[in-house]
């Protein structure tokens, strides 16, 4: 016979619609008495829902994480502006339907056999939002620059072949000249800068002949103005950034002293992992948050036999800050 661990609580199984709640009161040594009901995600039914829970005296709550609609129940239906404890866990629960599932999650709660998941507060979320935005907008435009190279490979343009940086001062002037088509290859070549122009015949090779259309052209400009447009949109994301990050200066100069973590990185690793590195905090010691993270080997041993240590899958965004 399990123990119970709590005697108020919830279990709620999170939709996009709707969401199924279920509330299982009464004392340790009895049998709980079990109300189940919907709610929609709208904010009067999610007001309803908090005007519910605190009614029954519910002490913790239990929801699924999976996807993204339990953030907003998180922070405005059932937690934030609640008394009590509300965790966020997947839901090992098989018998799928969505009244079966929260009745499950809310036998776990009572029982303790649930382990919240790590979700910092508010401020860091945020904070968390706007670096995986940034790394997101960075990521599309490697996209657009490995586009133009198709393109120009299409076109038989083998710049890219001589010059290390296709969109550095002087691949980019020769993009331009390319877009105009006023220039011949010599004199696209003479635009070359710097150490660049001892690599002038080369260039000239590159160049010579080229089959460059204008839907080549067409193509190369869409991609030119969206890059752009990327940067800009980063630039607005990095000072936000900063501004988040005017009270926690001292965390992150104590990340950037670790070697190859720039502003950038720390500002990234700290809106994944959060602040607090006390004992009391999300992380029982240094060995857990590689744990956490998924950047150590799995510990999987059995009968005395060391099994596969495969690393767990982890946070993906940390995880590639990191690589």
């Amino acid at each position: 016979m399990l123990d119970v661990k709590v005697e108020r609580c919830a279990g709620v199984d999170v939709g996009k619609k709707f969401i199924e709640v279920c509330v299982l009161t009464g004392p340790a040594n009895r049998n709980p008495t079990e109300e189940v009901r919907r709610f929609l995600t709208n904010v009067g039914d999610l007001e309803a829902l908090r005007a519910w829970l605190i009614e029954k005296g519910c002490s913790e709550v239990l929801m699924e994480s999976t996807g993204s609609y339990w953030r907003v129940q998180y922070s405005g239906g059932t937690s934030e502006s609640h008394s009590g404890q509300c965790r966020a866990g997947q839901s090992p629960s098989r018998k799928k339907t969505d009244r079966k599932d929260c009745r499950w999650l809310a036998g776990l709660l009572r029982h303790g056999l649930v382990q919240p998941s790590f979700i910092p507060p508010r401020d860091i979320r945020e904070l968390r939002d706007l670096t995986r935005r940034r790394r997101t907008l960075l990521q599309n435009g490697t996209q657009e620059r490995n586009r133009v190279q198709k393109i120009l490979e299409d076109a038989n343009v083998k710049i890219g072949n001589v010059l290390s940086d296709v969109f550095g001062l002087s691949g980019q002037a020769m993009l331009e000249a390319l877009l105009e088509n006023k220039l011949n290859a010599e004199q696209m070549a003479e635009l070359a800068r710097g150490v660049l122009r001892r690599k002038i015949p080369r260039i000239i090779e590159a160049l010579e002949g080229h089959r460059m259309r204008d839907h080549h052209r067409l193509l190369i400009r869409q991609s030119l103005r969206h890059m752009q447009f990327i940067e800009e949109m980063v630039e607005e994301l990095d000072k936000e950034i900063q501004e988040k990050l005017k009270p926690y200066q001292k965390q992150v100069e104590l990340a950037c002293t670790v070697p190859g973590i720039a502003k950038d990185s720390a500002a990234s690793i700290l809106a994944e992992i959060g602040m607090d590195m006390t004992d009391n905090g999300p992380f029982a010691s240094c060995h857990h948050l590689p744990s956490w993270a998924g950047v150590c080997p799995g510990n999987h041993s059995s009968a005395g036999k060391q099994k596969s240590g495969r690393i767990r899958k982890g946070n993906r965004w940390l995880k590639a800050t990191l690589a």
